[in-house]
């Protein structure tokens, strides 16, 4: 089941979150507290979207933000945390949780989705990283409107 996540969920979702991080590059470095600062407001903001994956217990989370972009006015909806724990993933929980994200971009009537991507791909990748850049993220768009 797919639902909107409370404050309830936190210890979930910070641990989660936690997961995530430890898969990535040592760039960021996990803090619990600023997280929890962060995510709380949005729980009840109109314009974010936190949901979690709760079948027998938490085990998915996608979290977003929609808002006007500065460059050029259109409404767009940015993907914050997607991530669905390694030992549940194979069916359906992912998808559900960002045709949940998608849906709700067309409430807030958003003009473009933006998804974030986590590997580095091409050779642009590979001159930052000679360079001495770590890849953090890129992103995917979609046109909602």
């Amino acid at each position: 089941m797919i639902r909107e996540a409370t404050l309830d969920d936190m210890f979930d979702i910070l641990s989660m979150s936690k997961r995530f991080m430890e898969l990535g590059p040592d760039t960021f470095v996990f803090d619990r507290h600023l997280l929890e600062e962060f995510v709380t407001p949005l729980l009840d903001d109109p314009n974010s979207l936190v949901l979690v994956s709760d079948d027998k217990g938490v085990d998915g989370l996608i979290v977003g933000v929609c808002a006007k972009h500065p460059f050029c006015g259109y409404r767009l909806a940015q993907e914050l945390i997607w991530w669905v724990n390694p030992e549940v993933r194979g069916g359906v929980k992912a998808i559900r949780l960002l045709q949940n994200f998608v849906n709700w971009s067309r409430t807030v009537e958003a003009d473009f989705l933006s998804m974030g991507d986590v590997s580095a791909v091409g050779d642009l990748g590979k001159l930052y990283k000679r360079l001495g850049f770590e890849y953090a993220e890129g992103s995917y768009t979609m046109r909602i409107k």
